[in-house]
């Protein structure tokens, strides 16, 4: 039997909404630090009115002597220090716990100290660009890709 061009596009129009659903994140549960699970709207603000300091890239802890750092606005923006340049850009929100973010714009400074801190930099906005969502679990904050963490902070000063 002989499928003609219309119903091709009907039967892939009907199919859409569930290969959709398979590309999506699936969502994360987050937590507060007692253990009780935040509402994704807490969890949002949570995200967005803490200053962030990263502890760990994947399993990696962060190079000591450098310091990592991310700020969320509520409009999307994101900011902060890769260990060596300042850079900016924007997070949009998807559903729960869903984020995507944009190419991150950079300055372009050269730093040797601690030792490795380029890599690390570099390692850091890869890990970035490749996050796909979140969540905050025991006051901290892991950003996810794939539901993998690959990016552990804690808030600044804690």
């Amino acid at each position: 039997m002989k499928i003609g061009p219309l119903a091709a596009a009907l039967a892939l129009l009907a199919f859409a909404p569930v290969l959709a659903a398979c590309t999506q994140p699936a969502p994360t549960q987050s937590e507060a630090s007692g253990g009780h699970m935040l509402s994704a709207e807490d969890a949002w603000t949570r995200l967005t009115t803490t200053p962030w300091q990263l502890e760990r890239i994947g399993e990696q802890p962060v190079l000591e002597g450098s310091k990592v750092t991310m700020t969320f606005g509520r409009d999307g923006r994101v900011a902060g220090n890769g260990g060596v340049n300042g850079y900016f850009g924007s997070a949009e929100r998807i559903g729960a716990a869903g984020l995507k973010f944009s190419p991150i714009g950079a300055t372009q400074m050269y730093g040797a100290d601690p030792p490795g801190v380029m890599e690390q930099e570099h390692a850091y906005f890869q890990a970035l660009q490749s996050a796909d969502s979140y969540r905050i679990k025991d006051g901290g904050l892991q950003l996810m890709s794939g539901g993998t963490p690959v990016l552990a902070f804690q808030p600044e000063g804690a």
